[in-house]
């Protein structure tokens, strides 16, 4: 939003201005211009003059006369003061003030934007991240040290029996699948992403269940030992390439496996 100055409509018909010529009515104009664009409290200096007065046949110091003999000027040190500045404006110490605390203002709904992204941050987000990061660089069943330096995932301090079952019994189901019967190496961001499966269920289904460490397991088995077909080059099973992958897809993976048994058609290829 450009500046601006108030000007009173009845401007025209003060008696003020009517005392003056139409030069100095256009000099006061643009001295009102001139004071609010350089915030100098409506003081209008010698040099300025020959500025303010160009394209008037009258001379600069004669202009600023009328306008001081007509009260809409006074003098004021080495040049002039607006008389009715400070009174329908705010001073310059007020726009400062005003600027510092509209800055402070924003720095501290910055602040408090940034506190409450991280504070969504959760261990989930993280995770997730960093599988999609990692399928992406290195294809399925990646052979990579997948360490939490590399995933961005702080490793589970002592992983439990059932989160080392579910891994094991994962990576087990994929060698097997895998044409070439390569397992999979069991890395710090599987056991944080069976962790939150088992704690938290599946990802992306508000109020999910956990998922207790056997059906954890049948749904593994599950997924290989009815989505292990192909239709048009399409195989379900080939998509789950770690633990959050099946967290991830588990309501279009049931979908298909309750279709698949009850034998009414295969399973679909769906838009992923």
């Amino acid at each position: 939003m450009g500046l601006y100055v108030p000007l009173d409509v009845n401007f025209p018909d003060d008696d003020r201005v009517l005392a003056c010529s139409v030069e100095a009515q256009m000099m006061y104009v643009r001295s009102l211009c001139l004071v609010k664009r350089t915030d100098s409290d409506g003081i209008v200096s010698q040099v300025q003059l020959r500025r303010l007065s160009d394209g008037c046949r009258a001379k600069p110091a004669q202009l600023a006369d009328e306008l001081v003999g007509a009260g809409l000027w006074s003098t004021y040190d080495t040049g002039f003061l607006i008389c009715a500045w400070v009174k329908h404006n705010p001073t310059s110490d007020d726009l400062k003030a005003k600027r510092e605390a509209n800055a402070e203002r924003q720095r501290r709904a910055r602040e408090r934007k940034a506190e409450a992204d991280a504070s969504r941050v959760t261990a989930a987000d993280v995770t997730d991240a960093s599988r999609v990061t990692d399928t992406a660089r290195n294809g399925p069943y990646s052979e990579v040290n997948s360490d939490s330096e590399v995933h961005g995932v702080t490793p589970l301090a002592s992983p439990s029996d059932d989160v080392e079952r579910v891994c094991s019994h994962l990576a087990a189901r994929m060698e097997r699948h895998h044409p070439e019967g390569k397992r999979p190496r069991v890395t710090q961001a599987w056991r944080a992403d069976v962790d939150l499966l088992l704690r938290r269920g599946e990802l992306g289904v508000a109020n999910a269940s956990p998922w207790p460490v056997e059906e954890a397991v049948a749904r593994i088995d599950a997924v290989f030992d009815t989505l292990d077909v192909r239709n048009n080059g399409f195989c379900w099973a080939d998509q789950i390439q770690s633990p959050g992958k099946l967290r991830e897809k588990w309501s279009t993976l049931a979908t298909q496996i309750s279709a698949a048994k009850r034998g009414n058609e295969p399973p679909r290829v769906v838009e992923r």
